[in-house]
């Protein structure tokens, strides 16, 4: 599903930019023309062989660093879209907020993908000391993405069960266009 999401939505724009791109995998979907560069903040999910194979079969670019500041590590690049993938529930609200309300200012349409709601995780799924950066500091409801102006899809299932939340856990799949 998330697959067919990025696919639908990124057709006809021109560059995509992820942030938080883990292991690239899902820049791999993106349909549109133009560059295709992720933005990740831990340096082993960059060097992990599955990223590196997945970035030289897509032409996907890496840049390493945080992406509170993400227009300095984009000089050069032009970019229709924005993608936060299992990326917003990564930062405090008061932290992502602010980062998302800057890709309003900068990009035509912003993706985002997130559990919905509380579904703890404090650990790296892929144990290569990245668990400050899996751990989930904010939760969000399709009120919270709403919001911020986005229109939001509930699949209620999506994760299913997570034991560390104690019940089944959906997704929101969140689509901000600009109105010019």
């Amino acid at each position: 599903m998330i697959d067919t999401f990025i696919q639908q939505e990124t057709a006809g724009y021109n560059g995509i930019l992820e942030m938080g791109s883990m292991l690239f995998d899902k820049l791999g979907y993106a349909t549109c023309t133009g560059p295709r560069v992720g933005i990740e903040i831990h340096q082993p999910y960059i060097d992990n062989p599955k990223a590196v194979a997945m970035r030289a079969s897509k032409n996907i670019i890496a840049l390493h660093g945080d992406m509170r500041d993400f227009e300095s590590l984009i000089e050069g690049y032009t970019f229709d879209l924005c993608m936060f993938s299992d990326t917003i529930e990564h930062l405090p609200k008061e932290d992502i907020v602010p980062i998302i309300k800057r890709c309003q200012q900068l990009f035509k349409k912003i993706l985002i993908f997130c559990p919905e709601g509380n579904c703890p995780q404090n650990k790296d799924v892929l144990e290569s000391g990245g668990d400050l950066y899996q751990t989930h500091f904010s939760e969000w409801s399709k009120e919270d993405l709403e919001e911020l102006g986005f229109s939001v899809y509930v699949n209620p299932t999506f994760h299913g069960w997570v034991p560390e939340a104690g019940r089944v856990v959906g997704a929101l799949f969140a689509t901000w266009k600009r109105v010019d």
